[in-house]
């Protein structure tokens, strides 16, 4: 459990339950937000933001208001960020095994993430983005109990991406 916080006025508010975690956070940056709430067992959670003004809240509906943990068994978590202003809403609901592994490099990005439902086995829901640009909007959302995959690779800016994968 690792966290380094390197800059002035960043914030980090951290609420988790669950045990055998492997925890890796560094802000090197200022004004740099966070909101972690997470409930679950065995997660590895590993961020690097280099950059001023970025933000992330990660609970239960991806909501800012939202302090509900997010439920999460095995599930893995990457995230590494070189910009200024980018905003991260991930909501996680019951899943296991989920992956969000986000690349990305630029400023003013927006990311929105829904992972609902859990998968039987071994596999869960599965977010890898790559973006190199400014000013994109991305929206994610996965739902079902059967296994949802995306692999995204963006370049350019001023781009608004939307997947939706799940029942109907």
């Amino acid at each position: 459990f690792t966290i380094s916080q390197i800059g002035s006025t960043n914030a980090l508010d951290l609420n988790l339950t669950g045990n055998s975690y492997t925890f890796s956070l560094t802000n090197t940056g200022d004004s740099n937000t966070l909101g972690l709430f997470l409930n679950g067992n065995s997660n590895a959670f590993t961020t690097s933001f280099t950059g001023s003004s970025n933000s992330m809240i990660l609970n239960s509906d991806g909501t800012l208001a939202g302090t509900t943990q997010g439920t999460s068994s095995n599930g893995t978590f990457s995230f590494d960020v070189t910009g200024n202003s980018n905003e991260f809403l991930l909501g996680q609901s019951g899943g296991s095994h989920n992956l969000l592994d986000y690349t990305v490099t630029g400023n003013g990005n927006s990311f929105f993430s829904l992972q609902n439902g859990t998968v039987a086995g071994n596999s869960g829901h599965s977010q890898t983005v790559t973006t190199s640009g400014n000013n994109n909007t991305v929206s994610i959302t996965q739902t079902g109990t059967s296994a949802q995959t995306v692999s995204l690779g963006l370049t350019g800016s001023s781009n608004t991406v939307t997947v939706t994968q799940g029942p109907n």
